[in-house]
Parts: C-alpha cells; sequence; structure tokens
C-alpha cells in the first residue's frame, strides 16, 4: 500500500498509526454508545449540548441522539466557521448537529463541503466577545508619549501551518516589518508570538538575539490585556478569531492577509474590506508599515475612520437586541423543550426590545451586564 504526498510515499510511518485506530476504534464506537444510550434512558434530555464534535466518542453519541429524536446542539467556538475555508470543518459540529449556534447571520454553511451539514444555523452572538465589549472603552492617544503598536503574529517557523506552506518568507516579511517600525523611533512595539510555539518561533528568536529596546516579547498577558493598552493592532494571522477581538476591542486593524493563503468566503471579504486596513499582498503591507513609520499619528487616524460595526453585527455580534446567554436560553426553552418552530422562537426573541449599546449606559450597569455574560464567556473560552 501507498499514501502518497508530494511525491513521498507516507504509508510507512503512518501504518503503525492506521493499525491502532482500526484495531480500538470499533470498541470506542461500541463503548460509547452504551454509555450513550444508558444516559439518554436515565435523563431524558430535551437536548443534548456539545462543547465540541470531533471526537469519535461524542460523534457517536451526536449518533444515538438523533436515532432517538433528541435535538444535538453545539456551537460556533472560533472565528473561522463560514468565513474560511477551512477542511476540517467540512467534518465538524455542523454535521453531526441538529443546531448551530453562530456568531451572526453572515455565518453560512459552505456552498461545497466535503459532507452534508444537518445542521440549523441559529445566529446568537458571541457571549465571550460581548463581553469584551461591555468592558471596553476608546482611549485617546496621550500627546506626547510614543504610540503604542501591538503585532498579533502568525507562526514563522515551521511548514505545515493550516493556512500557508512555506514559512520562512513569512520569518523574513515579519522581521522586515518589525525594522522598519522600530527605525522609526516614534512607536513602542510589543510582538505577540502563538504561546504555544515560543519555543521555536523563529521571530520571536530574534528579537530575543538583537534585543531592541524599544520592543518587547508579550505571550502570557491576555490578549484582551495587550489589545485595550495599544493604539493600532497590526496582524499577518489568519486565526479571524483574532480579528474579532481586535475589532470589538474598537481597536484600529492592520491586517494583512493573502486570500490565495487563507481563502475567505467573499461577503465575508467585502465587510472585512470595511472595517479594518486590509493588505492583501507582502507590498501592500510593506507600503503601509513604511507610511505608518514616517507618520504614525497621521495613519492612525487615518485607520479609526474605519467602521467595523456592520461587520461586528454580522460576523461577531449578532446584534443590539437580547444577549447571547438570554438568546441561547430561551431557544432551548422554546424549541427544544416545547418544540416550537426556530421561526416561531425568531418571531419571540424579535419582540424582545433592544439593549441600548454599552458605551450609552453608566459604569455600574455595563459591570452588571458583564458579571451576567461572565458564565456564558468562560464555557466559550474552554472551547
Amino acid at each position: 500500500p501507498e499514501l502518497e504526498a508530494f511525491g513521498l510515499n507516507l504509508f510507512p510511518a503512518f501504518a503503525g498509526y492506521l493499525r491502532r485506530v482500526a484495531g480500538f476504534s470499533p470498541a470506542i464506537a461500541r463503548h460509547a454508545d452504551a454509555i450513550a444510550e444508558r444516559a439518554l434512558a436515565m435523563v431524558k434530555p430535551h437536548a443534548v449540548c456539545f462543547v465540541a464534535i470531533c471526537w469519535l466518542a461524542a460523534r457517536r453519541v451526536a449518533y444515538r441522539c438523533r436515532q432517538q429524536g433528541v435535538p444535538v446542539v453545539s456551537y460556533q467556538h472560533g472565528g473561522s466557521y463560514g468565513t474560511h475555508q477551512v477542511v476540517v470543518h467540512d467534518q465538524a459540529e455542523p454535521v453531526h448537529s441538529t443546531y448551530f449556534f453562530t456568531y451572526g447571520s453572515g455565518i453560512q454553511p459552505p456552498a461545497v463541503g466535503l459532507f452534508a451539514e444537518r445542521a440549523r444555523y441559529v445566529p446568537v452572538g458571541s457571549a465571550r466577545l460581548a463581553n469584551f465589549r461591555i468592558r471596553s472603552a476608546p482611549q485617546p492617544v496621550q500627546r506626547h508619549r510614543r504610540m503604542k503598536v501591538l503585532w498579533v503574529a502568525e507562526h514563522s517557523a515551521r511548514n505545515t501551518n493550516i493556512f500557508q506552506i512555506e514559512d520562512t518568507r513569512r520569518y523574513s516579511l515579519q522581521k522586515r516589518c518589525l525594522q522598519l517600525l522600530i527605525e522609526s523611533g516614534a512607536l513602542e512595539i510589543t510582538y505577540r508570538p502563538h504561546r504555544e510555539g515560543m519555543s521555536w518561533d523563529g521571530t520571536t528568536a530574534w528579537l530575543k538575539r538583537v534585543r531592541w529596546s524599544s520592543i518587547r516579547i508579550e505571550a502570557k498577558r491576555p490578549l484582551e490585556a495587550i489589545i485595550s493598552s495599544s493604539d493600532l493592532v497590526i496582524t499577518d494571522t489568519s486565526s479571524g478569531t483574532a480579528w474579532n477581538e481586535v475589532l470589538t476591542l474598537r481597536k484600529p486593524l492592520l491586517l494583512y492577509c493573502d486570500p490565495e493563503q487563507a481563502r475567505l468566503a467573499p461577503p465575508f471579504m467585502d465587510a472585512l474590506g470595511r472595517a479594518c486596513c486590509w493588505c492583501r499582498s507582502e507590498a501592500e503591507l510593506l507600503t503601509a508599515i513604511r507610511r505608518l513609520a514616517a507618520h504614525p499619528k497621521e495613519f492612525l487616524e487615518e485607520a479609526r475612520q474605519k467602521d467595523p460595526e456592520e461587520f461586528l453585527r454580522t460576523y461577531v455580534l449578532h446584534h443590539d437586541g437580547p444577549t447571547s446567554v438570554e438568546r441561547v436560553t430561551s431557544f432551548l426553552h422554546t424549541v427544544c423543550r416545547h418544540g416550537g418552530s426556530v421561526e416561531e422562537w425568531e418571531r419571540m426573541i424579535g419582540n424582545v426590545p433592544g439593549i441600548p449599546r454599552p458605551e450609552s449606559r453608566p459604569r455600574e450597569e455595563r459591570m452588571q451586564q458583564a458579571s451576567i455574560a461572565h458564565s456564558a464567556a468562560r464555557l466559550e473560552t474552554l472551547g
């Protein structure tokens, strides 16, 4: 047997793993079936909710639920569902669920997928990012300090990243851009690498060697805190989650994303272009970085002219009605427990008065709302 990739026969390396998969999978499936049948008989649930359905055991439980007519509910736990072409999503939660909670109405099933999707997409918004929004507030740049720039980085030292093939060029691009920013002398730069890749990330190793005084590496503090303390965020990561966090926290975003490497849905591309300064090629990014280094205040003011509100409503926060927690609980009550239709629930939830925008409410009320959303945010972070 052969398993060929890029002209190499990988079968000898995979043979041992394939034997184990073939040997253990049937037993795991039977065990999961037995547990699922016992649990369903004891609990008699109105719905079974999953944080993720990417393991064999979880998929068997979902299958048993569908056999018994129990709704299977899962939720979007990343910024690339329905917006990026990611092969693993073609066999993830929407394929095995009855209902799939999404961040917004713009999150739609792929036009062409490997498997038919069962799930009905239900937009409820992101509880975690709504919590970010409540806590955030625009902060003016002080006149007599250097502008704070955050670089949220893509991996720069491995060849098997899901969105790009060759990494030496990524390392060279990051290095060149950071050098231009450092030479400006007017910027205070924070470089945020992937935390789990610190030991082998090429750009991180380079920065540790050169030890520039105006740039520091920050991999420990929560990303939300670093974004909030920055004036401008630059990112070359292909993670839609990072983009969502920056825009939710009302920070101007300079994005480098080559659509030939990270394939995006056309409507999403249009909305993204209106929400941030999007560079689609290395040449565009270098031009933007040179402008930022030469005229930082002017560049910042221009970046602030971008309006992410439509993007956030469509792809992240849904809209200003009930909170994500309220939407989910009312859906489970109306649709899953009492057998109402999704359309009936949508009419009902659409008649609930909207919640004022966070900036129009007193601080005490915003903090109270943040506390209410805290439990849902913790659950979503686990995903």
